[in-house]
C-alpha cells in the first residue's frame, strides 16, 4: 500500500538516513531506491545551507514533540536526465513530517511527503510585476499564504535559535523531561559540566545516568510527574561519573523540578534547572569546623585560665587564714606576706598578658619606633628568661653578627617578642635541652631564629601555632603553665613592624625552630 501510494513518501531514521521510499516518491525525484537507501538525507539531495537548517530544524521538532510539522515552501534539487543536459534541476516542495513511533512509544521514524510546487513557484515568478493579480487568483493567493508561512517560519526559527543559545549558554544546568519515563527533550552546556558528556537526548533519566536512580532522583522525579508538585532541594548531595571509567565524583547542588502543565491541565514534564554549588559548601564547610575549632580552643582557654588562677588562689587563702588566726610571729608573718605578694604578681602578669593580647589584636598599641639594635635587644631578652633557663639547666648559645643590625621599632616589644620565644623554648625543652639565638642579616633584612631540641610540633600544631590558645599540650593539668597567647602576641608585634614570622619542625621530640623577619635599617 505505501509502494503503491500516488502520493510519495520518504521514510527517515532519527538520524536523518533515508530507510525507504515509495515508488512515486522515486519517480518524482528521478532516483533509484538503491543509490539513496542509508545515505544521510541531505547528501541524497543536496541544498543550501539555510534550506538545510531549515529541514533539519522541522524534523528535530518531531522528534521533539512528537507532533507532525509542515514546511509550506522548501527548495532541493534533483538530477536532470542526460537527454535533457543533465545536472541538477532547481525544485520547488511543500513538505510534511510525521512521527511514526516504535514500540516503546518514542519517535522511530520521520515521514516525509513532498508536494512538488515548482511549477506554481515558477509561474509567480513570471508573472511577478507583469501580469496583474486577476490573472492567476488562485495561485497568486496560494503563494501569498506560502510566502507568509514561509517568512513567519525564518522568523520563528532565528527566535528558537536565539532561546536555544541562550538555553545552552545559561550558567545553571537545565534539561527538560518528557513523560513519565522522564525522557531528555533538551539539555545544556552546563549538564555535561555536571554529569559528564553523555548520550542524553531521546534516552530516560535511568538510561542516560544511571547513577542519578540509584541516589533516588528518578523517585523524586516520579512524585513531581504524579501531584504537579515542584520539588525544591537546597545542598543536596549528588555523585556522577565525569567519564564511563571515572569514579564517582561527589556534589552539591541547589536545583528545582518544575511541572511542566499542558493545556488540558495534565503534567507532560518536568524543568529541570539548578546550579553547582560545591565550591561554595565546601567553603561553608571550613568555615563551620574553623568556628568550631576556635570554640574548641575557647574552651580549653578558659580550663586554662581557671587552671592558672586556682594555682596561686590557693596559697593566698590559706595565707589569709593563718594571718586570721593572729598567732604568727614576725617571720611567719613575712613568709605569708612573701607567698601573698609571689602569688599576687603571679596573677598579675596573667592579667597584664590578657589585656597586652586584647590591645594588640584589636591595633590598639601604639608603637614608639625608633632605630633599635637588635644585638639589645636580644640581650635584654636573655637577661628576663635567664632565670626560667637556669632553673631547667638549658645550654644557651648567642650567635650574633660582627657588624650592627639596626631596625626601626619599638625596643619594648621587640624584647617582648624574643622573650616569648626564648620562654616557649624553655619550658617545652626538656631538662638539660640546648637553646640556641642566632641573628643574621642582608642587605635588607634582619632574620633573628630560635632554635631547640625540646619536643617538637606536628604539622597540624605548626600550622595553627600563631593562633590564640594554641598549645603544645593542651591540658589543664600541663606543667607549663601559660594562657597559650604568647605566640599569637609575637605574631601580631612582628606585622605590626612590618615583619613575618615562621615556625618549623621536622615533628615530635625533634625540636623547633622560630624565625622573625625584619627590615633593616639601611643606614644604622
Amino acid at each position: 500500500m505505501f509502494d503503491a501510494s500516488p502520493n510519495p513518501y520518504l521514510l527517515l531514521d532519527r538520524e536523518l538516513n533515508i530507510a525507504w521510499a515509495n515508488r512515486t516518491y522515486l519517480l518524482s525525484t528521478r532516483r533509484e531506491l538503491d543509490d539513496i537507501v542509508g545515505r544521510w538525507a541531505w547528501d541524497a539531495f543536496p541544498t543550501d545551507p539555510e534550506t538545510l537548517k531549515q529541514a533539519v530544524t522541522s524534523f528535530q521538532r518531531v522528534i521533539r514533540t512528537g507532533k507532525t510539522d509542515t514546511m509550506a515552501l522548501l527548495r532541493f534539487d534533483i538530477p536532470r536526465p542526460a537527454a535533457e543536459g543533465g545536472g541538477q534541476e532547481t525544485r520547488y516542495w511543500s513538505i510534511t513530517h510525521s512521527p511514526v513511533f516504535g514500540a516503546d512509544g518514542s519517535v522511530e521514524y520521520v515521514l516525509q511527503h513532498p508536494i512538488d510546487v515548482t511549477e506554481l513557484e515558477r509561474l509567480r515568478e513570471a508573472t511577478r510585476g507583469v501580469v496583474p493579480l486577476a490573472l492567476v487568483p488562485e495561485q497568486t493567493g496560494i503563494f501569498a499564504r506560502a510566502q507568509d508561512v514561509y517568512e513567519t517560519n525564518l522568523s520563528l526559527n532565528a527566535d528558537i535559535d536565539r532561546l536555544q543559545m541562550l538555553f545552552q549558554q545559561a550558567p545553571s544546568f537545565m534539561a527538560v523531561l518528557r513523560g513519565p519515563d522522564h525522557v531528555y527533550e533538551l539539555v545544556n552546556d552546563a549538564i555535561t559540566e555536571l554529569m559528564g558528556a553523555r548520550d542524553y537526548v531521546g534516552k530516560t533519566v535511568r538510561e542516560a545516568v544511571p547513577e542519578a536512580d540509584q541516589q533516588g532522583f528518578v523517585a523524586m522525579l516520579d512524585e513531581v510527574y504524579r501531584t504537579g508538585k515542584p520539588f525544591v532541594a537546597y545542598g543536596m548531595p549528588a555523585s556522577f561519573r565525569r567519564g564511563p571509567d571515572e569514579a564517582l565524583t561527589e556534589c552539591f547542588m541547589n536545583f528545582i523540578y518544575q511541572p511542566i502543565i499542558g493545556r488540558d491541565g495534565t503534567v507532560e514534564g518536568i524543568f529541570v534547572e539548578g546550579t553547582d554549588v560545591t565550591e561554595q559548601y565546601l567553603a561553608h564547610r571550613k568555615v563551620e569546623e574553623t568556628l568550631r575549632q576556635e570554640a574548641r580552643h575557647k574552651d580549653e582557654f578558659l580550663a586554662m585560665l581557671s587552671h592558672e588562677l586556682r594555682n596561686p588562689l590557693a596559697p593566698i587563702g590559706t595565707a589569709a587564714e593563718l594571718l586570721a588566726l593572729g598567732k604568727l610571729d614576725a617571720a611567719g608573718i613575712h613568709r605569708v606576706s612573701t607567698v601573698i605578694r609571689r602569688q599576687i604578681g603571679h596573677i598579675t602578669g596573667l592579667v597584664n598578658d590578657l589585656l597586652d593580647v586584647s590591645r594588640v589584636t584589636r591595633g590598639l598599641v601604639t608603637l614608639d619606633s625608633l632605630p633599635t639594635p637588635m644585638a639589645a635587644v636580644v640581650q635584654d631578652a636573655l637577661e628576663q628568661v635567664t632565670p626560667m633557663l637556669e632553673a631547667r639547666q638549658h645550654r644557651v648559645d648567642v650567635q650574633l653578627p660582627d657588624v650592627t643590625a639596626v631596625v626601626a621599632g619599638d625596643r619594648k616589644r621587640l624584647v617582648q617578642v624574643v622573650a616569648n620565644l626564648l620562654s616557649n623554648a624553655a619550658k617545652y625543652t626538656p631538662d638539660h635541652g640546648h637553646v640556641q639565638v642566632t641573628l643574621a642579616l642582608d642587605d635588607a633584612r634582619i632574620v633573628l631564629t630560635v632554635t631547640d631540641n625540646g619536643i617538637g610540633m606536628s604539622a597540624q600544631l605548626q600550622a595553627n601555632a600563631f593562633q590564640l590558645f594554641t598549645q603544645a599540650t593542651p591540658t589543664p593539668d600541663r606543667a607549663q603553665g601559660g594562657l597559650g597567647i604568647g605566640l599569637a602576641l609575637v605574631k601580631h608585634i612582628v606585622e605590626l613592624h612590618h615583619g613575618t614570622v615562621a615556625v618549623h619542625s621536622a615533628g615530635a621530640g625533634r625540636g623547633s625552630v622560630f624565625t622573625v623577619t625584619l627590615p633593616r635599617l639601611p643606614h644604622p
